[in-house]
């Protein structure tokens, strides 16, 4: 992050992280040479003769016994011991995650608003991040208003927990929105748009239209991927989508993933209908190769990535009135751009002209939807 270090206060927790944090690097060194192994002896060796690095017995073969636990599972919860040091780690030792948008999880209240409620938690999120973004930016000219920039050491904000607000407290003095208030105001945001909050509170929106929608809410892109291939390739450059936009988007929220997926896939037992479920994703667990998952119908959840994958590979048919097959395929939106809030709305005159060519469908647009967007950014 270029404005602040996030540095996390978590003592109780410190020598365990210490100590575990170097075993999975360890192993993952041990499995890019040998077999994965249950023998936590085989790794000890791998460590003193290659590493020279004295492991523990009773700690590797803990982290052994733990990992086929998790292996087993392809979602664990963001509350259980695994799944709160999975965020630690991450906070720890990588900038892969977003935590205004862990900050401003909410679960959808009807079966069809899932695209309401992850944009409620976007919306929620870039106005925390600017909240405190504003707050320090002050401080900093206050402080350094007649010292000149030239050494990034001494004039790198910390960012401690320890800084922040009540998150009720917040709630009442920031404009944040929930599910009913997008529904009053969905109308309003969507004149231009011939997705009505009728249709979102009966069917649902597919991907497509959930990017429109993230359009006609402010977001300056947003660009749509359907994922039709399952294939080692394909899960690797989104793995590499989520590392980039995670570490890019880490502070202020300007950018984000929404996942379109099949929640039975998942083995959650829960079927996503037509439209499968749409929900943002907001950290990347490089030792787990797990995304934390924000489901809006379900709970805040750990991922398998390559499991999370196939489900936005799945698909659905349905038959027309007039007896011909559709099928409806899922992928992921990636918006950037995103306002502070409902009160930046663009005037729905531009907003039609502006979004027209925003929405990326698949990561390829025309020479005239790039040079509409030139023009909004130059705007």
């Amino acid at each position: 992050c270029s404005l602040y270090t996030f540095v996390p206060i978590l003592k109780i927790m410190a020598h365990h992280m210490r100590t575990n944090s170097t075993i999975p690097e360890i192993y993952k060194q041990f499995t890019d040479t040998f077999s994965p192994t249950d023998n936590a002896r085989d790794v000890i060796r791998f460590a003193k003769r290659r590493l020279s690095v004295d492991l523990k017995y009773g700690d590797v073969k803990k982290y052994l016994n733990d990992k086929k636990k998790w292996d087993e599972r392809i979602c664990e919860p963001f509350d259980s011991d695994f799944g709160r040091e999975w965020f630690v780690e991450t906070v720890q030792h990588t900038s892969y995650y977003q935590k205004w948008l862990i900050e401003s999880y909410f679960k959808q209240r009807h079966h069809t608003t899932s695209s309401l409620a992850s944009l409620g938690i976007v919306l929620n999120a870039r106005l925390l991040s600017n909240y405190y973004l504003s707050k320090y930016d002050h401080e900093e000219d206050d402080e350094h208003e007649h010292e000149h920039a030239h050494d990034s050491d001494e004039n790198k904000l910390e960012f401690d927990s320890d800084d922040e607000e009540d998150m009720d407290t917040l709630r009442s003095r920031l404009p944040f929105v929930n599910e009913s208030r997008l529904i009053h105001a969905f109308p309003e945001y969507s004149i231009s748009s011939p997705i009505t909050i009728d249709k979102v509170l009966v069917a649902g929106v597919s991907v497509d239209q959930f990017a429109q929608v993230m359009l006609d809410f402010g977001c300056e892109s947003a660009q749509v991927t359907h994922c039709t291939q399952c294939d080692k390739q394909s899960v690797s450059e989104f793995r590499a989508l989520c590392k980039r936009i995670f570490t890019k988007y880490n502070c202020d929220v300007n950018g984000v993933i929404i996942c379109n997926f099949d929640p039975f896939s998942l083995e959650t037992g829960i079927e996503g209908g037509r439209y499968g479920h749409l929900s943002p994703i907001a950290a990347y667990h490089e030792t787990a190769d797990r995304v934390l998952l924000l489901d809006t119908f379900v709970d805040e959840t750990w991922v398998k990535l390559d499991a999370l994958y196939h489900a936005m590979c799945a698909t659905t048919t349905t038959t027309t009135p007039s007896q011909q097959q559709s099928e409806q395929t899922f992928g992921y939106v990636v918006a950037t751009g995103i306002p502070v809030g409902l009160v930046d709305k663009r005037p729905a005159a531009s907003s039609s002209s502006s979004s027209e060519g925003a929405v990326l469908v698949s990561g390829k647009k025309t020479s005239q939807q790039e040079e509409k967007r030139r023009t909004r950014h130059r705007k």
